[in-house]
C-alpha cells in the first residue's frame, strides 16, 4: 500500500511540474520584417489543440504594455471587436497540427496604442469555440517587429474669433492606403513581393478572331485576396519570346483576367505559363491544336486537363466542345480498345489477338474521332495490347481467301495421293 502511494505521489509531481509539454503552442513565422503598409501576412502553426472550429486574432502592441491594436481578415472583411467569432476561421482535426497563414494591418490605432515607428511586438490570439482564450499560449507566440508608418498631428483651423492658443487636440495617425495590397513596402521604398500558392491558370484565349486580343484568365484558389504584383505569363520555357507582365488584384475564390496586348501563343501548338516576380514556375499546360475564338479552359481545379470551350472569361468555365469519350459511355467492346493515347486507326490492321474474349459477340468498332494514335515506325497501335480485336471488311475477304485456298490445297493433296496409289498398284501388278 506504501508503494502504491508513493507511486500516486510521484506521478502527481510529474503532471504538476510538466504540464506545459501537455500545453497547446502558438507559432507564427515570416513575418514582415518591416511593417510600412497596410497589408500583412505571415505563417501560424497550432499543435495540440482540440478538434474543431477555432478563431485567430492578431495583435500588435508595445512591449510591457497591453494596448493592443491591429486588425485581422476573417476571409470577408476585417475586423478587429469583441464578438471573437467575426475573427478568422480555422477548423482543427483530432490530432493534426493546423498549418496556415493569416492577414493583419495597422487599421486605425490611437496614439495610446501607437506612438511612432519602433519595434513592437506581434502575436495571435486562438479563441475556442466557446470563446476562451489562453494568456500564455498567446504571449509565447510573440515576435518583434518593426512598424515604420509616420504620426500626423492635424493642424487646427483658426478663425478670427478664436484665442490664438494651441487648443489640446487628438493625435492621430496616417494610415496608408496602398495601390496595390499584398505588397509590403521597406524603409528604402522598394518592393517586397509575395508569391502565392493556389494560384491557377483558368482559362486562356490562344487564337482570337482578327479584332480581338490573346487574354490568360487565372484563378485564385484560396480564402483571401490576392495581389499579384509583377508576376510574368510566358509561353515556352528560352521560345525566344519576352514573358509578359502584370499585376493582378483577385479576390478569394475568384477570377482575374490578364489581357495581352501583342500576340505571344503559338496557334498550332504551344506552352502557357504562369510565374512569379521571381520567374518561378507556378502553373503551366501545354496544347497542341485552336479553333479561332474558342478558349482552352481548365475542366477542375483538382486535375491538369484543358479542352476546346466557348469563352467565359472572368466567370465559371464552360464545359468541353467536343469532350473526350469516357468508360461509362462507351460499349463493353469499345472499352477493350480505348485509350486516351491513340489515333486514326486503320482499319486493315491484322490483330486478331483476343486473349479469351469471345469473337462471336463482338462486333465491328466505331472509333471515336481523335479518340486514337498510330504508330507507323513498328506497324502496332499505342495503347493497344494483347487483349485487342479490330474486325474489318478488308479482314473478313482476306480470312475468305485464305479459306478458299486452304480448302483448295486440301483438293489438290488428296487427287495427288489418289494418283500416286493408282500408279503404285499398276506397278505393283506389273511386277
Amino acid at each position: 500500500m506504501k508503494k502504491i502511494f508513493t507511486i500516486f505521489i510521484l506521478t502527481t509531481l510529474y503532471f504538476i511540474l510538466n504540464t506545459s509539454i501537455f500545453a497547446v503552442t502558438t507559432t507564427i513565422s515570416n513575418i514582415p520584417a518591416v511593417i510600412s503598409a497596410d497589408l500583412f501576412i505571415f505563417d501560424v502553426v497550432i499543435s495540440g489543440a482540440s478538434a474543431g472550429t477555432n478563431y485567430l486574432r492578431i495583435d500588435l502592441f508595445k512591449p510591457t504594455t497591453t494596448n493592443y491594436f491591429g486588425e485581422t481578415f476573417n476571409g470577408l472583411s476585417w475586423f478587429n471587436g469583441s464578438d471573437y467569432l467575426q475573427y478568422f476561421p480555422i477548423t482543427i482535426q483530432p490530432m493534426t497540427d493546423w498549418i496556415g497563414q493569416i492577414q493583419g494591418r495597422l487599421g486605425n490605432p490611437t496614439v495610446i496604442q501607437y506612438d511612432g515607428p519602433g519595434t513592437y511586438k506581434l502575436k495571435v490570439r486562438r479563441y475556442t469555440p466557446s470563446g476562451s482564450y489562453n494568456t500564455t499560449e498567446a504571449n509565447n507566440s510573440a515576435l518583434d517587429i518593426i512598424i515604420n508608418v509616420p504620426i500626423l498631428t492635424p493642424t487646427p483651423v483658426i478663425t478670427p474669433t478664436d484665442i490664438p492658443t494651441s487648443a489640446p487636440t487628438e493625435t492621430l495617425i496616417s494610415t496608408p492606403t496602398p495601390t496595390l495590397p499584398a505588397e509590403v513596402l521597406t524603409e528604402a521604398g522598394s518592393l517586397i513581393l509575395i508569391s502565392y500558392n493556389n494560384i491557377f491558370l483558368s482559362e486562356v484565349m490562344v487564337n482570337p478572331a482578327s479584332d480581338d486580343k490573346e487574354w490568360v484568365e487565372i484563378y485564385n484558389n484560396n480564402d483571401f485576396p490576392v495581389s499579384l504584383n509583377n508576376w510574368f505569363i510566358d509561353d515556352l520555357e528560352n521560345d525566344g519570346s519576352t514573358p509578359k507582365i502584370f499585376s493582378l488584384e483577385i479576390g478569394a475564390k475568384s477570377y482575374g483576367v490578364f489581357d495581352i496586348t501583342s500576340s505571344i501563343f503559338n496557334n498550332g501548338g504551344d506552352t502557357v505559363r504562369l510565374l512569379d516576380f521571381n520567374k518561378n514556375l507556378k502553373d503551366d499546360f501545354e496544347y497542341q491544336k485552336t479553333e479561332q475564338g474558342k478558349t482552352l479552359g481548365r475542366t477542375s481545379f483538382d486535375s491538369d486537363y484543358f479542352c476546346l470551350q466557348k469563352p467565359s472569361k472572368n466567370s465559371v468555365n464552360n464545359s468541353c466542345i467536343n469532350p473526350s469519350p469516357t468508360p461509362n459511355t462507351l460499349t463493353p467492346t469499345e472499352k477493350i480498345i480505348l485509350s486516351s493515347t491513340i489515333k486514326n486507326v486503320p482499319s486493315n490492321i491484322p490483330i486478331t489477338k483476343t486473349n479469351n474474349v469471345d469473337v462471336s459477340t463482338l462486333k465491328s468498332i466505331n472509333y471515336p474521332t481523335g479518340a486514337f494514335q498510330n504508330n507507323s515506325e513498328n506497324g502496332n497501335v499505342l495503347g493497344i495490347k494483347d487483349e485487342i480485336i479490330i474486325n474489318s471488311p478488308n479482314n473478313k475477304s482476306l480470312i475468305n481467301l485464305l479459306c478458299f485456298l486452304s480448302i483448295f490445297y486440301s483438293f489438290l493433296s488428296i487427287v495427288s495421293i489418289l494418283i500416286k496409289s493408282k500408279v503404285l498398284n499398276k506397278y505393283a501388278m506389273a511386277s
